[in-house]
C-alpha cells in the first residue's frame, strides 16, 4: 500500500483515534476491578500480570510513532523521539485545531505532560542492591519507559534503556559495576513500588480525563454527520465530512464513530457516551 497524503483534517482525526484506542486498551475492565467510584477511590488493578501489561502498554504510550519510515502510511507530523509521547501529538492537534475549541484537552494535555517531565528523587534506600549513597535523580517520563521497558524486553532489548540508566546514574553520582544486573533490580523494585501505586491512581485518572476530553472535542462534529434515511432499515448512521477523502481517513472516521455507537468506555461520566452532556 503506497502512503496517502492525509489533509489536516484526516490528520487530527488520525491522532484522535489512536489516542482513544491506546487509552482503551490501557484502561478497561479486563485489568482494572469494576464497581467503583473512580473519581474517590483508589483503582485496583487485577492481578501482577494485569499490572505487567498495564506497564507495557503505558510503555507503548509514551513513545511516538515511527513517522520516518518509507511506508508512513498515516503521514503524521515529525516529532522528536526524545522524551516524545503521543501526548505530543495530542498538543499538536491543540494548538491548531480543525474541529473546533480545544482548549480543555490541550490543558489536561498539558498537565499530563508537566507532570510526566517533573524530576524526582528516587530514594536510595531503594536502591540498596547498588549501595547507593545518593537518591537517583530522574523524570517520570523516564522512570515509567524504563519500568515498561524492564517488563517488556529480554535482556538482548534493554541495550537503550541500559544505556539511559547508566546516563540517569552518572547524573547523580551513583557508580554501578554491573549496569544490566543493577537496571533489571532497580526496575524491578520500581515496578512494585512506584508503578504499583500511580498505575492505580494518577496515571489511570490521567488518561480517563484526557480520553473524556477526546470524546467531547469530536462530538458536536461527530453527531452532525448522523443520519437517517428514513427507509426503516437499519444502515450505518454516519456520513463521511467531505473534507474526509482517503481511504485511511474514512476508516479512521469510522473508527471514530463506532466509538460513539458502542459500549460506554470503562470509567466514563455517563450510562452511555452518545448522551453525555455538556453542562
Amino acid at each position: 500500500m503506497q502512503p496517502e497524503n492525509l489533509n489536516e483534517l484526516e490528520k487530527e482525526l488520525t491522532i484522535l483515534d489512536l489516542v482513544w484506542s491506546m487509552i482503551n486498551e490501557t484502561v478497561n475492565w479486563s485489568i482494572f476491578e469494576k464497581g467503583l467510584n473512580y473519581q474517590n477511590d483508589k483503582l485496583t488493578i487485577r492481578s501482577w500480570n494485569e499490572q505487567r501489561l498495564f506497564a507495557i502498554l503505558f510503555r507503548d504510550f509514551l513513545s511516538i510513532a515511527r513517522v520516518d519510515s518509507k511506508n508512513n502510511l498515516f503521514n503524521l507530523p515529525h516529532l522528536p523521539a526524545q522524551n516524545g509521547s503521543y501526548l505530543d501529538y495530542l498538543e499538536h492537534v491543540c494548538k491548531a485545531p480543525q474541529i473546533g475549541n480545544a482548549t480543555n484537552l490541550l490543558n489536561i494535555t498539558m498537565k499530563f505532560k508537566s507532570w510526566l517531565s517533573a524530576e524526582l528523587n528516587y530514594p536510595k534506600d531503594l536502591l540498596h542492591h547498588m549501595q547507593a549513597k545518593n537518591d537517583l535523580k530522574i523524570s517520570r517520563y523516564r522512570l515509567f519507559r524504563m519500568i515498561g521497558d524492564g517488563q517488556k524486553h529480554g535482556i538482548a532489548g534493554l541495550s537503550i534503556s541500559v544505556s539511559q540508566f547508566e546516563k540517569a546514574l552518572k547524573n547523580s553520582n551513583i557508580e554501578s559495576d554491573h549496569p544490566y544486573y543493577d537496571f533489571q533490580e532497580f526496575t524491578d523494585m520500581a515496578f512494585d513500588d512506584f508503578f504499583n501505586y500511580h498505575c492505580q491512581s494518577t496515571v489511570p485518572h490521567f488518561l480517563i480525563s484526557v480520553r473524556r476530553e477526546i470524546y467531547l472535542y469530536l462530538r458536536a462534529f461527530v453527531l452532525s454527520h448522523k443520519y437517517s434515511d428514513g427507509a426503516g432499515q437499519w444502515r450505518w448512521p454516519y456520513k463521511f465530512p467531505k473534507e474526509v477523502t482517503s481511504q485511511i481517513g474514512k476508516g479512521v472516521f469510522h473508527s471514530i464513530t463506532y466509538k460513539f455507537t458502542s459500549a460506554p468506555d470503562p470509567f466514563s461520566f455517563s450510562p452511555h457516551p452518545v448522551f453525555w452532556k455538556r453542562k
